[in-house]
C-alpha cells in the first residue's frame, strides 16, 4: 500500500506540510525531513488523517537506503519524534513488531553507525534511553543466548573507525549515558551471560587500538572500571588471556591503559588498573603487573612510573611501586633486585630515569618515595655491591649527560638535593663518604659538577648543601687535608677553564661568592693564601680572571669584593697582587677597566679607578705613573685602550671618569711632562691609526669631543708656543690608515656642528697658528685625495667653508707672492683622483654660496693678476672635468653662472669692448673634453632659463657637440654634428627650440645686413 503524502486531505496536516522544508536533492522523503528537524506535529498530523496509502515503511525504514528516519532523529536529538516512531513500530503485527523494531535500531548510515551510537557520541540521554528501552522490550522474547547475542550486537556496533556506543560515550565524557550503558551491561543481560557480555564490550578496539577500558582509565572513569571487576567477579570462568590482553593492549598512540593513567593522574583508575591485575590467579597476576609496569610506551619508551614521577603524582608513585614490590616478592633473590631496579630506574629512548624526571621537575615526594623504594631494594645486597649500585645510580649520566644530582641543583631543588644526598648517607660510613664524593665529581660532558653547576645559576643553598655534604666526607680526615678537598673543590675548571667562583662571579651572584669568600676564610694559610692568588690573578675562560668577569657584567660589587681578598694575603704581596689582577688582560688584550669602559659599567669603572689609585700609593714614586698608566691606559690586541673604546661607544660619563683619572695621576709632575703624558693617551691609535678624536668625530659624540677638546686646550696651554701648533694639529689632525682625519670623518658622516666645534678647538692657540691649523685641518688629503675642503664645498657647508677662507686671507698677508699663488691653487685647483675640486663639486651641486665664498679668495689679486685667474680658472678642465660653467649649465644652477660672467666682466673691465666680446664668446662656447657647449648640455637637459640667458650673452646656437671625428669635413658635418637646436627637438624641449630658432633667424638677419653694408660700402670706393 504505496502512499503520496502530498494528497492527505486534512487540513492540519496541509498546514504542517506548508512550513516543513521540502525534499532535499538526495530524494529523502517529507517523512525523513519531519523527523530529522523535528516536526513532531506535522507527523502525528499524518498520522491522524487516516490515508489508507500510507505504509509502515515511510515512517519506519524511510525511502532511501542510506538512512532511516529514526537515525535522523536520534542524530538530533528528538525524543518526541523518537518516541513516535517506536510507537508506531509497537502497533505493527505481533509477528512482525520484533523484526521491525531491530531492524529500525540496527539500521544505520554507510559507516555503519547506527541511532543508538549516534545518539550517543551527540550526548543525547533521552534518546539513547528510548532506544536501549525498545531494544530489551524487543529482545525480552528470546532465549537466553539470543537475547544476549542481540543486546551485544546492538549495543557494540561499530560506526566510523570502529567506534562504539560505550566508546564513543566514554570518549565525549557523557557521564550520564556511561551509567546508562553500564546499567544496561549489569541488569538486562541474562546472567550466564553478562560477564562475557561486559568483556567484550569493553575491550572491543577500534581501529586505532583503543578500548573502552584504555578511554576509562584515559578518563578516569572509574564506574567502566569498577563494571569491569565486577563481571570478573561474577564469573571465575572468564578467560585470562582477554583481561591481560585488554590490560597490556598498546594503541596507536603507543599508551596503554595504565600508562595513561599514570600519565593522567587518574590514582582511583591505576589502582582499579591494578586491582583488575590482581584478581587474576596466581603467577599470572604478578606477570600480568610487571608487564603493565615495564609497559614502555609513548614512543620514547617511558613507563607509568616515569610519568607519574615527571607529573609528580606522588599516590600514584606509591601504588606502583608497592605493586612492584607485591609482584616481585616470590621472585628468587638476585631476578628480584635486577627487575626491581629496571623499572625504578629504567630508561627509556632518552635515556631519561623516573629518579631525573623528579628530580628535573622538582618533585621531592616523588623523590623520597623512589630513594625509599630503590634503599629498601638494594639494603639486602653484600655492602659491596649496594655501594656500586647506590654510586651507579647517583652517577649515571640520564638525559643529556646529566644526573638527577645535576639537575636538581642547577634548578635549584635543594630538597631534592638533600634525599639524593641522604641516599648516598643509608651507606655505611666509608662507603658513604666515597659515594659522595663520587656525586660530587659526576661530570657533564662539559665537565660541570653540581657544586659547577649550583654556582653559575646563585643557588646558595645547593651551594652550601654540597659544600657541607663533602666536609662530612673528610670529616676523619688531618684539617690540612680537609682544607685541600674544600679548595679542590672551589678551584675545579670545567673544560673551557672556568671555575665555580668564576661562573658565579660572572652572573652576578654576589651572595654566593660571599659565601665561598668564607668558606675561604676556614682554610688553612696556606691553602687560604693559594686559594686567593687564584680566584685574583689566574685566567679562566680565554685568559679572563674574575675580576674581569664581574667588571664585564657591571658587578660592582663583586669587583670591590674581589680586590678586598687581596687583604688575605701577606703584606708584601698585596698590593702586588691587586695591582696584577688590575692590570692582568684576557687573551684578547682587554683588561678589567678595558672592558667595563667598553660595556658602561659606570661603577665599575669608577670602583677600579679608585683602587687603583689607592693601590700605587703604596709603590715608589719611581714605579707609580708607569703602574698607573698600565692600568688607565692598556692597549688590547687592536691597541685600544679604555678611554677610545668609551669615545667609540659616546660614553661621557666614563670619558669624564677616565680624563679625571688621567689628570689626577699626572699632577704631581712637572707641567711640560704633565703635557705629553696627556697627549699621548688623547692621541693613542689603534691599529687602523683611530683616535679618541677620530672616532668621537665619526660617531658625532658632540658632548665627548667636548670633553676632550677641552683638556686638549688646556694641556696645550702648558706648552712652549712654538710646540703649540704642531702638537695640536697631531691631535686634531691625527690621520686614519687611509689619510682621512678627525675633522673629514665629521663632515662624512654629514656631523656639521661636530667638524665646527674641531675647527674651533684650535682658538687657543695664537692667531697666526690658528689660521695655519685651520688651514692644515680642511686641506690635509685622504689617499683618494679628498680634503674637508672638498667635503664641505659638496655639502654645501658654508660656515666651514668661510672659516677656511678666513684663514687663508689672514695668513696671506705675510706670504710671498708665489706663496700667495700656490695658496690659491690650493683653493681653486686642488683636485680629488677623479679630477673634481672643490669649486666643481659645488657648481655640480649648485651651492651658489659655496662657489662665491671659495672664489671671495681672489680678491686678494690685483686687477691683472685676477682678470688672468678668472679667465685660465673659466678655461680650466681635465679628461673628467669640463669647465665651470659648462658643469654649472649642466645642472641648470643660472645663480652659478651669472655670478661667474660677473667675475668675469668684472675682470675685463679694462678691456677693449670687442676684446671683451670675444673673450666671453671664447669661454661661453668653450666645450674641453667633453667636446659639447653649455649651450648644448643646457638645451639637452631642458634648462630654459639657462639656454635664454646664454643666447642672450653670445653663446652660439649654431655650434654643437660633434660626436664623430669626420664631422671636421663640411659633406659630413650636418649629419655627425648635434646641435643645440636638434637636441632641443629630439628631447621635446618646444620653449627651448623657440628660442634657439629665434637665435638663429636673428643671427641670419644680423649676417645678412653685414654683408649689403660690406657691398655698398665696396661699390663707393668702385665709383671713387
Amino acid at each position: 500500500m504505496d502512499t503520496n503524502l502530498n494528497t492527505c486531505q486534512s487540513t492540519s496536516t496541509t498546514a504542517g506540510l506548508a512550513s516543513l522544508p521540502a525534499a532535499n536533492t538526495e530524494n529523502e522523503s517529507r517523512v525523513f525531513n519531519a523527523c530529522r528537524y523535528g516536526q513532531i506535529e506535522w507527523l502525528r498530523g499524518l498520522l491522524n488523517s487516516n490515508d489508507q496509502r500510507l505504509t509502515r515503511r515511510e515512517f519506519l525504514c524511510g525511502d532511501t537506503n542510506e538512512y532511516s528516519p529514526l537515525f535522523a532523529a536520534a542524530e538530533n536529538g528528538h525524543a518526541k519524534v523518537v518516541e513516535l516512531l517506536l510507537e508506531i513500530a509497537a502497533r505493527q503485527p505481533e509477528e512482525q513488531r520484533q523484526k521491525i523494531i531491530l531492524k529500525m535500531l540496527n539500521t544505520g548510515d554507510p559507516d555503519g553507525t547506527t541511532p543508538l551510537l549516534v545518539a550517543t557520541w551527540n550526548g543525547h540521554l533521552e534518546v539513547v534511553s528510548q532506544l536501549t528501552c525498545a531494544l530489551v522490550e524487543a529482545a525480552a522474547p528470546l532465549d537466553s543466548k539470543a537475547r544476549a547475542k542481540t543486546l551485544l550486537t546492538a549495543i557494540n556496533a561499530k560506526g566510523e573507525g570502529g567506534v562504539t556506543a560505550l566508546s564513543a560515550a566514554i570518549y565525549n565524557r557523557h557521564d550520564g549515558i556511561i551509567l546508562h550503558l553500564s546499567s544496561i551491561l549489569r541488569h538486562n543481560f541474562p546472567p550466564e551471560h553478562r560477564s562475557a557480555a561486559i568483556m567484550i564490550s569493553l575491550t572491543s578496539l577500534c581501529d586505532n587500538g583503543i578500548s573502552p577500558l584504555l578511554m576509562a582509565a584515559q578518563n578516569g572513569c572509574h564506574d567502566i572500571l569498577e563494571l569491569f571487576l565486577s563481571a570478573m567477579d561474577e564469573s571465575a570462568a572468564t578467560d585470562p588471556s582477554t583481561i591481560i590482553t585488554a590490560l597490556n593492549t598498546i594503541c596507536d598512540d603507543g599508551i596503554s591503559p595504565l600508562f595513561t593513567a599514570a600519565q593522567n593522574g587518574h590514582s582511583r583508575a591505576v589502582a582499579q588498573l591494578l586491582d583488575i591485575a590482581r584478581k587474576l590467579p596466581g603467577k599470572l597476576s604478578n606477570n600480568t603487573i610487571m608487564t603493565m609496569l615495564n609497559a614502555a610506551c609513548h614512543h620514547e619508551g617511558a613507563t607509568p612510573l616515569f610519568v607519574a614521577a615527571q607529573a609528580g603524582y606522588t599516590d600514584i608513585v606509591v601504588q606502583l611501586i608497592e605493586a612492584l614490590a607485591e609482584s616481585t616478592k616470590t621472585l628468587p633473590f638476585k631476578e628480584r633486585i635486577s627487575t626491581r631496579m629496571a623499572v625504578l630506574n629504567g630508561t627509556g629512548k632518552s635515556r631519561a630515569t623516573p629518579m631525573y624526571t623528579a628530580a628535573q621537575n622538582g618533585h621531592h615526594q616523588v623523590m623520597q618515595q623512589l630513594t625509599h623504594a630503590i634503599w629498601d631494594t638494594l639494603s639486602s645486597l653484600p655492602n659491596e655491591e649496594r655501594t656500586g649500585e647506590v654510586v651507579k645510580i647517583l652517577t649515571t649520566p640520564c638525559y643529556r649527560d646529566a644526573t638527577p644530582i645535576f639537575v636538581a641543583a642547577q634548578k635549584g631543588f635543594h630538597a631534592i638535593v638533600e634525599s639524593l644526598l641522604s641516599l648516598a648517607r643509608e651507606l655505611q660510613d666509608g662507603d658513604a663518604d666515597r659515594a659522595i664524593t663520587a656525586v660530587m665529581n659526576a661530570r657533564r660532558h662539559g665537565g660541570a659538577t653540581p657544586f659547577y653547576i649550583a654556582a653559575k645559576f646563585g643557588h646558595l643553598k645547593v651551594v652550601q648543601q654540597l659544600i657541607e655534604a663533602l666536609r662530612e666526607t673528610a670529616k676523619t680526615q688531618p684539617y690540612e687535608e680537609q682544607s685541600r678537598v674544600i679548595a679542590a673543590l672551589l678551584n675545579d675548571t670545567c673544560k673551557d677553564g672556568s671555575t665555580p667562583l668564576f661562573v658565579a662571579s660572572q652572573n652576578g651572584h654576589g651572595n654566593v661568592l660571599e659565601w665561598l669568600f668564607g668558606v675561604i676564610h676556614t682554610l688553612t694559610e696556606i691553602e687560604r693564601i693559594k686559594a686567593v692568588e687564584t680566584i685574583i690573578g689566574a685566567g679562566h675562560t680565554q685568559g679572563a680572571t674574575l675580576l674581569f668577569i664581574a667588571a664585564q657584567g657591571g658587578h660592582h660589587d663583586i669587583v670591590e669584593r674581589l680586590l678586598e681578598l687581596s687583604e688575605e694575603l701577606p703584606a708584601p704581596r698585596r698590593t702586588e697582587a691587586a695591582l696584577a689582577a688590575l692590570s692582568k688582560s684576557c687573551d684578547a688584550g682587554a683588561t678589567p677597566l678595558y672592558i667595563a669602559a667598553q660595556n658602561n659599567c659606570l661603577s665599575v669603572v669608577a670602583t677600579l679607578l679608585s683602587i687603583s689609585t689607592a693601590a700605587v700609593e703604596n709603590l715608589p714614586d719611581e714605579e707609580r705613573l708607569s703602574t698607573l698608566m698600565n692600568i688607565l691606559n692598556p692597549c688590547c690586541k687592536a691597541n685600544a685602550t679604555p678611554l677610545l673604546v668609551s669615545c667609540w661607544n659616546g660614553h661621557e660619563k666614563v670619558v669624564k671618569l677616565l680624563l679625571g683619572a688621567l689628570e689626577n695621576a699626572v699632577k704631581k709632575l712637572p707641567k711640560n711632562e704633565q703635557a705629553q703624558l696627556i697627549l699621548t693617551v688623547l692621541n693613542s691609535a689603534i691599529r687602523n691609526g683611530a683616535t679618541p678624536f677620530y672616532v668621537t668625530a665619526q660617531s658625532g659624540y658632540l658632548n665627548v669631543m667636548e670633553q676632550l677638546t677641552t683638556l686638549l686646550n688646556e694641556t696645550i696651554k702648558a706648552l712652549p708656543e712654538s710646540e703649540q701648533l704642531q702638537q695640536t694639529l697631531n691631535v686634531l689632525n691625527h690621520p686614519y690608515k687611509n689619510g682621512t682625519t678627525p675633522l673629514y670623518a665629521a663632515l662624512h658622516e654629514e656631523h656639521i656642528e661636530m667638524a665646527e666645534h674641531l675647527l674651533g678647538a684650535t682658538h687657543t692657540l695664537p692667531e697666526n697658528q690658528r689660521c695655519i691649523a685651520v688651514i692644515k685641518m680642511m686641506q690635509t688629503a685622504s689617499s683618494d685625495g679628498t680634503t674637508p675642503q672638498y667635503l664641505a664645498a659638496e655639502g654645501g657647508y658654508n660656515k666651514i667653508i668661510r672659516q677656511l677662507i678666513d684663514a687663508l686671507q689672514k695668513n696671506m698677508t705675510q706670504q710671498t707672492p708665489a706663496q700667495h699663488n700656490q695658496t690659491i691653487q690650493s683653493v681653486l685647483y686642488a683636485s680629488r683622483d677623479c679630477g673634481a675640486t672643490a669649486l666643481s663639486i659645488a657648481a655640480q651641486n649648485g651651492q651658489v654660496n659655496v662657489v662665491k665664498q671659495l672664489l671671495s679668495i681672489l680678491q686678494t689679486l690685483s686687477a691683472e693678476e685676477k682678470s688672468e685667474a678668472i679667465q685660465a680658472l673659466l678655461k680650466a678642465c681635465s679628461k673628467n672635468v669640463p669647465p665651470l660653467i659648462y658643469i654649472a649649465a649642466r645642472g641648470g644652477h643660472l645663480g652659478i653662472i651669472q655670478h661667474l660672467f660677473q667675475l668675469l666682466q668684472e675682470a675685463l673691465a679694462t678691456e677693449p669692448e670687442a676684446e671683451r666680446a670675444k673673450i666671453t664668446r671664447n669661454i661661453l662656447n668653450k666645450t674641453g673634453s667633453v667636446r659639447a657647449t653649455p649651450l648644448y648640455i643646457a638645451s639637452q637637459k631642458g634648462h630654459e632659463s639657462v639656454v635664454k640667458w646664454l643666447l642672450d650673452h653670445g653663446a652660439d646656437p649654431k655650434k654643437g657637440w660633434l660626436f664623430h671625428p669626420l664631422g671636421k669635413f663640411r659633406p659630413f658635418r650636418f649629419l655627425l654634428t648635434q646641435t643645440p637646436l636638434k637636441v632641443a627637438r629630439r628631447e621635446r624641449h618646444g620653449a627651448i627650440s623657440i628660442h634657439i630658432s629665434a637665435a638663429l633667424k636673428e643671427r641670419k638677419t644680423k649676417s645678412t645686413a653685414e654683408v649689403a653694408n660690406d657691398q655698398t660700402t665696396t661699390a663707393k670706393k668702385t665709383i671713387v
